[in-house]
């Protein structure tokens, strides 16, 4: 979920705030965050490959591994981190 927010900004001419951030004065990057929808657009792009593979996964006959990986699944698409 870094990464992708990386990808989305590169996009939009963002680079010289991306290159220039610091932790104490992250203010002009965050604004371009919010300007640009950046944590919306993550969200739809993550529940669209969160949709695509818990589909794939029904195909497959319940099992403990089949439980594991959808909680992996789920694990990934709720973190903050």
């Amino acid at each position: 979920k870094v990464t992708l927010p990386y990808i989305l900004l590169s996009r939009n001419n963002t680079l010289p705030l991306i290159k220039n951030f610091s932790r104490s004065g992250p203010q002009p990057l965050l604004k371009r965050c919010r300007e640009l929808e950046i944590k919306e657009q993550v969200l739809q792009i993550v529940n669209r490959y969160y949709t695509k593979c818990a589909s794939f996964l029904r195909s497959f006959p319940p099992s403990p591994h089949r439980k594991a990986i959808e909680n992996l699944l789920e694990f990934v698409r709720y973190r903050d981190h």
